[in-house]
């Protein structure tokens, strides 16, 4: 367990003072963001989608699996290289919770790790727990994981929240919310 240095930190923090996120990384004031690596001892990792009907689900959420595009990631695209996990197989869940001032990403691999990246230590372990266990079919537990935890301070990891987070904040902004 990591130690409890913050329970939550404010989206507010994360989006600076109105600077874009190229601005944001250039100015290399990263905030922490909390990161659960799990790997599962079981296969296949099933997804509770009845949980995710009953927590809601908004415009800025997302259920994506990406494909194997063969995609070359050139040196001199920063983002590009900072989002090359993406361009893998994989899955990816993310929650934006406004009202909880919360947002969570989920990233399964096809080996079948699962990272997690979220603004709060409680949700990031409440959320996943109702996606992939004790439910159907298998009610796997927590003693089937192992886990790692950290608030990180990685330039990488903040990068690749912080395009979460203006990309949810894009779409809740939207007619569609």
């Amino acid at each position: 367990m990591c130690p409890r240095r913050y329970s939550r930190i404010p989206i507010s923090r994360y989006l600076g003072d109105g600077e874009s996120i190229s601005e944001q990384l250039e100015n290399v004031n990263v905030v922490s963001v909390y990161r659960l690596v799990v790997h599962p001892n079981f296969s296949p990792i099933d997804v509770n989608v009845r949980f995710i009907l009953e927590e809601g689900w908004g415009a800025a959420d997302r259920l994506r699996f990406w494909t194997d595009m063969g995609a070359e990631i050139k040196e001199d695209q920063p983002l590009a290289l900072v989002l090359s996990p993406l361009f893998e197989p994989s899955l990816i869940i993310r929650r934006y919770v406004p009202g909880e001032n919360v947002l969570l990403h989920v990233h399964i691999s096809q080996e079948g790790e699962i990272e997690i990246l979220c603004n709060d230590r409680d949700f990031a372990w409440r959320y996943p727990r109702g996606l992939f266990l004790h439910c159907p079919p298998s009610f796997h537990t927590e003693e089937e994981l192992e886990i790692h935890e950290e608030w990180s301070r990685d330039p990488r990891v903040y990068a690749m929240f912080l395009g979460m987070l203006h990309s949810a904040q894009g779409w809740h902004r939207t007619r569609f919310h």
